[in-house]
């Protein structure tokens, strides 16, 4: 799902959600903004979802998908 927890940025979910779903370490130090997008949720016209984008610079790691991905 890619959710930010309660508590945590959007570069901490990202730099949390990558180690998760792609066993990569990231610092956010290495993360650029690219943009805020909105878009309607599938099935839920009512429902607007929002999405930061980030550009990972750089990581460590070979990225490897996990059974979330």
């Amino acid at each position: 799902g890619g959710s930010i927890e309660a508590g945590e940025t959007a570069q901490q979910a990202l730099v949390r959600e990558l180690m998760e779903e792609f066993s990569i370490e990231v610092d956010q130090t290495d993360l650029d903004f690219f943009g805020t997008f909105w878009a309607e949720a599938a099935g839920q016209e009512a429902k607007q979802l929002r999405m930061d984008v980030f550009i990972v610079n750089r990581w460590n790691g070979e990225p490897t998908p996990s059974s979330e991905v």
